[in-house]
């Protein structure tokens, strides 16, 4: 296939802001033949396609962030309520400080977000916002 001048190697943006990569002869590329890099790298993760019952989430929820740490395979349900609880900013209320030092020794302690989530019932973007200090930065 030859490519126009405006090729950038294959990947784009889409207006959601997710990355695709052209990649025509995969089971689940559009018709344009673009797939969402985010779903690539899990499938790499995993070594197997991702299942049809399961969506990959960005933790951090920014959909340019495809960095292997930042993708977790969960059921749309589950997907759903990280974005519920997220967008309505609830979560951050629902802790009180000592929890919030006693997330982050279990973050110090390699312990996983999606399990510290689900502990303290919130969602890994909240864990995800407390690790990197975009919230709860004044405590100590």
């Amino acid at each position: 296939m030859k490519h126009g001048p405006n090729w950038k190697g294959g990947r784009m943006i889409d207006k959601e802001g997710y990355i695709l990569v052209y990649c025509p002869h995969h089971p689940n590329a559009r018709t344009t033949g673009y797939i969402l890099e985010h779903r690539l790298i899990m499938e790499q993760k995993l070594n197997q396609k991702i299942p049809g019952d399961k969506v990959v989430h960005h933790l951090d929820g920014n959909p340019k962030n495809n960095s292997c740490d930042n993708l977790e395979l969960s059921t749309q349900e589950e997907h759903s309520r990280n974005h519920r609880l997220s967008l309505t900013g609830n979560a951050e209320r629902k802790l009180i400080p000592e929890q919030v030092k006693s997330i982050r020794k279990k973050l110090c302690n390699g312990e996983s977000l999606r399990s510290i989530a689900k502990q303290y019932n919130v969602s890994n973007p909240t864990i995800f916002r407390i690790k990197s200090g975009q919230t709860w930065s004044w405590l100590k």
